[in-house]
Formats: C-alpha cells, structure tokens, sequence
C-alpha cells in the first residue's frame, strides 16, 4: 500500500500526519491495522521515526477530526503539540480558510488558532480531580492529586496528576542529568493507579534550568 505523509514536530514532539481524507483506503485498515502502522511508521531505525501518527479525518460534529496513535500502537485522546501540527498542516495546505478550528478528538473538540503567525491553541482548564484524569484511588480520595506518595520500586515518588485532555503525572527530582528517567518514567506510565495509562514529567526541583 502506497501512504502520503508529512513529517512534522512541535516543540521537539515529531510526528508522521496523514490524510485520510484523501486516502480513504486507510479507513479499511480498521483500529487494528491502524494500530500496526502506527507502530511500523514510527520505528526509529526501520520506520519513518516519531512520537506519533496523527491522522487526519473527516468529522460530523467539527470542521476535522484528529486521531492520535502513540509509537506502541495505543491510540491516545489528545496531544497540544500535535493538533498544532494538524492545524498547521491544514492550514498550508489550503484546506480551510477558517483563522479558528474546531478539530474533533477523543478529549473533545479543541479549537486551534493562527495568530501572529503562530499556531496557537487553548487547551482548556485542566482537570484535578482523579476521576476525571483518570485515577484509580483508594476509597474516599478525592480533591487534586498533588504530593501523592507512590512507591515504585526502591523509591517513594511524590506526583501531581492532572488531565489536559489526556492524563499527566509530574515528579519532582533534584537531579536530572542522574535520574534513571527511562526506568521509572515507564513503570509510573503503567501503574495500576492509571487504568489509561499516564504521561510522565520529570521536573528539576529548586532550580532553573536553560536548555538551547
């Protein structure tokens, strides 16, 4: 099968966009096949190499629809880099005059923005309650989740969990350039505590931090 797609990246976040309104041969892949090629296209080594795959759709309830497939297949509600992407994507390619979208997702309908010849978009207020991230809490839990000791391991992590549009956990550590980031940013993303999973933030603690 023969895929057009565009390379694209946000603030460091890369990710292979496609058309699939003008490619509707993908729609018959179903979320299975959509799944594979998710995970075959953004292979770093042997694949195109990305983040993500973002596909763009036809909606019924907005102008687009947005569908996110992490590197390891699993479909995800929202990502603020890549619906930038799709919006700049359908903007260059003259696929709508309108200066604010409506793009469809998973979290809802997002509305992305040109000013200043920026894509801008609002991603809403975040929600802090853990039903709402989702969280599987201990009974009787409730108001924000910050400070919540976790152990993993050897450690006891301290998080502040969240949703904007997609769950988020963030520790607080005091040295990034030694902290295993790769070992426990993958068993806190799979933790039972997050029954969709969880994307995970380090954070230096105390101290700024520029990066070029």
């Amino acid at each position: 099968m023969r895929i057009e797609f565009t390379k694209m990246h946000g603030l460091g976040n890369d990710f292979v966009v496609i058309n699939t309104i003008d490619q509707a041969v993908l729609s018959g892949l179903g979320d299975e096949g959509l799944s594979r090629l998710s995970v075959r296209l953004c292979r770093r080594r042997f694949g195109v190499g990305a983040d993500q795959m973002l596909l763009l759709c036809p909606s019924g309830a907005a102008d687009f629809r947005m569908r996110i497939f992490n590197a390891d297949g699993s479909e995800v509600e929202m990502c603020g880099n890549g619906i930038r992407c799709i919006a700049a994507y359908i903007w260059r390619r003259g696929l709508s005059e309108r200066e604010k979208l409506d793009i469809e997702t998973m979290a809802g309908v997002i509305r992305p923005e040109q000013r200043d010849g920026e894509v801008r978009v609002d991603m809403g207020r975040p929600e802090f309650a853990p039903e709402r991230i989702p969280m599987v809490m201990e009974e009787g839990v409730r108001g924000p989740v910050v400070d919540y000791p976790l152990q993993v391991g050897d450690r006891v992590f301290h998080l502040t969990c969240l949703s904007t549009g997609n769950p988020h956990a963030v520790v607080f550590v005091e040295d990034l350039e030694s902290f295993p980031v790769q070992r426990y940013g993958r068993i806190i993303e799979n933790h039972r505590l997050f029954p969709r999973r969880t994307n995970v933030e380090f954070v230096l603690l105390g101290k700024r931090r520029w990066f070029s």
